[in-house]
């Protein structure tokens, strides 16, 4: 889909074979954040986000209106008190924030997304969900996910991919029955996740008593 690696078949968009589209213009249609991303230079934070607008010639790389657009993208991702701070500084989640801002700076068509988690924390993990479908509004969103939470919040259109074949597509329901489940990862997955519910409602009982008889 990003044209690089050769194919058979055709893979158009808006009626275009990709072999056929420039890599400038084809940058303008398609993101795609890759688990990996090696960088041989260390720039700063907001230079590598800027990256992100190579493609719209249109804006002049220090214009006024860009730079503005970039800070915003940095606040919303909450990392603008980074953005002179160079990629080498950064923790491995801090350098995933960066790269998922570059995605939205490059504000295409169709977001192909990797692993988007990647070393996020918790909280940060949550702060994606909660805002993946505002930040991609209108747009093409594929994403490859393992986390079935991140999954299940997300609540859309589900594909399963197994010994390198589709093996269930659908709605969220339809696709997390125990049954299926089971026989895409070998293991019972709705039996752990019931058994660790009731662990931390466990912990939390025993919390609360602790804290009633002041025994801390």
């Amino acid at each position: 889909m990003c044209n690089f690696l050769n194919y058979e078949g055709s893979v158009k968009i808006d009626g275009i074979e990709i072999k056929s589209i420039n890599p400038k213009d084809l940058a303008k249609k398609i993101t795609i954040l890759p688990q990996q991303i090696n960088m041989y230079f260390d720039y700063k934070v907001r230079d590598v986000v800027k990256f992100g607008r190579y493609a719209h010639s249109k804006w002049k790389f220090w214009d006024k209106k860009e730079s503005d657009y970039i800070n915003e993208i940095l606040k919303d991702m909450n990392i603008y008190h980074l953005k002179d701070k160079y990629m080498s500084e950064l923790s491995g989640g801090e350098r995933q924030k960066v790269f998922i801002a570059r995605v939205l700076a490059q504000n295409s068509d169709i977001i192909l997304l990797d692993e988007l988690s990647n070393n996020l924390d918790i909280n940060s993990q949550i702060y994606m969900v909660q805002n993946i479908n505002r930040w991609f509004k209108d747009k093409i969103l594929i994403s490859v996910f393992h986390d079935l939470n991140l999954i299940r919040n997300l609540d859309n259109r589900v594909m399963v991919i197994k010994n390198s074949k589709i093996y269930k597509y659908g709605d969220v329901d339809s696709i997390f029955t125990r049954d299926n489940l089971k026989n895409i990862y070998g293991v019972d997955i709705q039996e752990f996740m019931i058994s660790s519910l009731e662990k931390w409602q466990c912990r939390k009982k025993i919390f609360n008593i602790r804290k009633e008889g002041n025994e801390w």
